[in-house]
Parts: structure tokens; C-alpha cells; sequence
């Protein structure tokens, strides 16, 4: 476009003619003007545009040589010189401004990448509460009809969602009076505080249970071995002078002390043993009626004692496979918890089942009875339903959870009924395949031994 300007100059006019300095203000006057228009855009096309429209004129002014055409020529210099000086600058200016939108471009996107995975959920508020920006992860979030519509400024208050979530929500208030409102998903870090809480509150609790199992050791301990010396320093004195009958009673006194001391002891080692999982069965053919009456008979000075009566309801036919001193010490210990804990007068029932194939050994009594929450504490080693020094009634807390992990040793299952001041009933069920239809039976399951 520039060279046919410039021809035209040749073509369509004569220097010596108005018109040719007409074409000529028109050629000057279109590139400056244009200058404004194009140069920032396309300073390249501007260029080329005047180096080829103007020479042609510029050289048929200084052919021309009159003072008319050599100012004019001049003049088209000068317009020339500031037109390349403008081009230069804007473009100058144009490249700067263009790397600020690039600048400012690549910030917004950085910001807006960084905002959507900040991990919590991000929002911006007008004043009226309509809602101006918002992640992805708010959107996710608020989709949920749990989460409050904008709540007041400053206000900070926890969610739970429809999928079991906790959101903690905060909203603040910018100077430019819009609403920044953030959801942020503390799930994890609740769970994380109730965990800690759980350890604490079992640490500390343990930690009771330890003092008091030393308490109350310390107090069952002491009681046997105080009448084992007493009545031993009784009999050895010389001037005692005592009967025979006295003798005889007091080495009683002391043989009971001292095969409560040696149970207490055992049951100590007993669960020593099964928590440090060095405790073997030594299984064999047990005859359960059999057992059961021993274990009765050995409680009996016990029930008298404490004016209790217990009453045997057994199959006389019920066998099982287990080890027997395990067995043993399962029916001792319930026993005696249920005479501990009975009225004066009150029967305990032990009976003897086999129920689809199961057999089951259930302990009854009419005693205090329990609350829902000690039935939750029974297993638990040491634990006691009174533990001070005052307590009505003796022991060391190891009974029951002994029973426990006795019964579990032989796969077998133990459950507990029980209501406040109407009595207790513990029930110890052993697996189909403990049980012995035969002697047969019998025989070989010894041989696999």
C-alpha cells in the first residue's frame, strides 16, 4: 500500500501543482495519524508502510529543488525521525504492558491453582451474603444440606455432614467489606484428638487399676500371712501351755492362710503367664459332673460361712475336652464370686447344658447384682467394684478375668446378666467340638494328643 502512495506521486501529479502538495500533507498527515492507531499493534506494518510511501515523494522534492519543495521535503524528514521515535516508544511501552497482562495472567492462574488446592474449602462473599467466588472444594463441600448458609462475621462453629465428615466453618470480614468464609475438613484430626483422649483416659485408668491392685495385694497378702505368723508364734511359744484341740485348730487356721496365700499367688502367675501368651493347655477327657461336684464340695465351707446353699443341676452324662485344672479353677472362681456377692440365705444355681452340641457351664446367684457399667469392667484385670480397705467384701480382682481368658484359651464364650440388687448370672460356653459323645471318642482324640 505504501508504494503505490508513493507512485501515485509520479503518476497522478506534477510538483509544480497544487495537488501534489496536497497528496503529499494527505501521504504525512495518514501516517501520523495512523500512528496512534497502528503502531502498538503492528509497528512492523507502520514501518514498512512509511519507508515506502515517502521516499518516492522525498526524492521528487529534492529533484524539484525549490525552496517550496526542499521545506516541504524537510518537513516529511522531521515527520519521519518522530514517527520512528514514537514507534519505538509505544512499542517499547506496548511490550511492557504486554508482559504485565502475561504477568498477571500467570499470577491470577497461579493463585486460582494454589486457592483450589489449598486442602479446604475457600469462599468470597458481597456484603448481602451473595456469593462472589468459591473452589472447588467449598462447592464440594457446600453442596451438602448440612453445611449453614454465610454465617455471621467472625463466627467459627463445627458440622458434621451427611457422611459423617466434621467441618469446622470460619468466616471474616476484608476491608473492602466482603465475607471470606472457609470450610475445613477436621475429620482426621478429630479422630486423631479422640484417639490421644482414648490413650490418655487408658493410660490413667491403668494406671488406678495398677495402684489399686497394689492396694488391694497388699491388704490380701498381709491378711493370710498375719494368721500364718500369728498362730505359728502361738504355737511355738513354750508358755503357751495349749491343748492338743488348740494346736489341731490353730494349724488349721494356718493351712487355710496359707492355701489362700498359694491361690492368690497362683492366680497372679496364671495371668502372668496367659498375657505373656506362655500359658499351655493340657487337654484331656474331662468328666464335667464329676468336676463339678469336687468343685462344689471344696466350696462348701465357703457357703457355709457366708450362709449361702448351692444347688447342682448337671447332666451326668457331659464330657469335654479341655484342661482339666483350667476347668477347675473356671468353677472355683465363679463359685466364689457368687458366694462373695450373695444375701445371707440366698442359693446359688450351678448348672450344667448342652445345647445344640455346645456345652455350657451358667453360675447363678441372688446377690447385689451389677450396674451396666461394671458389667463393662468385670474382665478387666484388678478391677473391683469396691476398692478401698473398707470393703465389705475380700479379693483381688483377678477371679473373673481369669475365668476369661481361661474360657477363651478353649475357644469358648462368656456372658453376663445382671440386675441391680436381683443377683448375677455368668454363663461359659464351650464349642461343639470340645464336647465327647463316647469313650470311643475319647481314646482318640488322646491318641492325636
Amino acid at each position: 500500500m505504501g508504494l503505490i502512495w508513493g507512485a501515485s506521486v509520479f503518476v497522478f501529479s506534477d510538483i509544480s501543482d497544487d495537488t501534489y502538495y496536497v497528496l503529499l500533507a494527505l501521504v504525512v498527515t495518514g501516517m501520523t495519524a495512523g500512528l496512534s492507531a497502528t503502531v502498538p499493534a503492528v509497528p512492523f506494518k507502520s514501518a514498512i508502510f512509511a519507508l515506502t510511501a515517502i521516499p518516492p515523494a522525498f526524492w521528487n522534492l529534492l529533484e524539484h529543488g525549490s525552496e517550496q519543495s526542499i521545506g516541504f521535503a524537510w518537513m516529511m524528514t522531521v515527520f519521519l525521525m518522530a514517527f520512528f521515535g514514537l514507534s519505538i516508544t509505544n512499542y517499547s511501552r506496548f511490550k511492557s504492558s504486554l508482559q504485565i497482562k502475561l504477568a498477571f495472567k500467570s499470577a491470577h492462574a497461579l493463585l486460582d491453582d494454589a486457592i483450589d488446592n489449598m486442602g479446604e474449602g475457600f469462599a468470597i462473599y458481597s456484603g448481602d451474603g451473595s456469593i462472589l467466588y468459591a473452589n472447588q472444594m467449598y462447592q464440594d463441600l457446600f453442596s451438602d444440606a448440612n453445611i449453614s448458609k454465610i454465617s455471621p462475621t467472625g463466627d467459627s462453629r463445627i458440622e458434621t455432614l451427611a457422611d459423617g465428615r466434621i467441618i469446622k466453618s470460619t468466616t471474616h470480614l476484608t476491608l473492602r467489606g466482603h465475607l471470606v468464609r472457609v470450610l475445613r475438613d477436621i475429620t482426621r484430626a478429630r479422630k486423631q484428638e479422640e484417639a490421644l483422649l482414648a490413650a490418655r483416659l487408658g493410660a490413667e485408668s491403668a494406671n488406678r487399676a495398677k495402684s489399686q491392685f497394689l492396694t488391694v495385694m497388699s491388704h490380701e497378702l498381709r491378711t493370710p500371712l498375719n494368721a500364718i505368723i500369728g498362730f505359728s508364734d502361738l504355737i511355738s511359744r513354750e508358755d503357751a501351755n495349749l491343748s492338743k484341740e488348740s494346736v489341731n485348730e490353730f494349724g488349721g487356721y494356718i493351712k487355710q492362710s496359707g492355701t489362700e496365700l498359694l491361690r492368690l499367688i497362683s492366680q497372679i502367675l496364671d495371668m502372668s503367664r496367659i498375657e505373656a501368651g506362655r500359658f499351655d493347655l493340657s487337654e484331656e477327657a474331662v468328666n464335667l459332673p464329676i468336676l463339678v461336684h469336687k468343685v462344689v464340695n471344696a466350696s462348701i465351707p465357703l457357703a457355709n460361712d457366708a450362709n449361702v446353699q448351692i444347688a447342682i443341676q448337671v447332666d451326668e452324662d457331659t464330657a469335654l475336652w479341655a484342661d482339666e485344672n483350667a476347668l477347675r479353677q473356671i468353677l472355683f472362681n465363679l463359685i466364689t464370686n457368687a458366694i462373695k456377692f450373695s444375701h445371707e440365705g440366698g442359693i446359688i444355681h450351678v448348672k450344667v447344658t448342652c445345647e445344640d452340641g455346645r456345652v455350657g457351664i451358667e453360675v447363678s446367684d441372688e446377690g447385689i447384682g451389677m450396674s451396666p457399667d461394671e458389667m463393662e469392667l468385670i474382665f478387666n484385670p484388678f478391677y473391683q467394684s469396691d476398692n478401698t480397705l473398707t470393703r465389705k467384701r475380700e479379693g483381688s480382682g483377678l477371679g473373673l478375668p481369669l475365668v476369661h481368658n481361661l474360657v477363651t484359651l478353649h475357644s469358648g464364650d462368656i456372658s453376663v446378666k445382671s440386675e441391680h440388687d436381683r443377683g448375677t448370672c455368668i454363663s461359659v460356653s464351650f464349642p461343639p467340638e470340645r464336647r465327647i459323645e463316647n469313650d470311643s471318642d475319647a481314646r482318640l482324640r488322646t491318641v492325636k494328643k
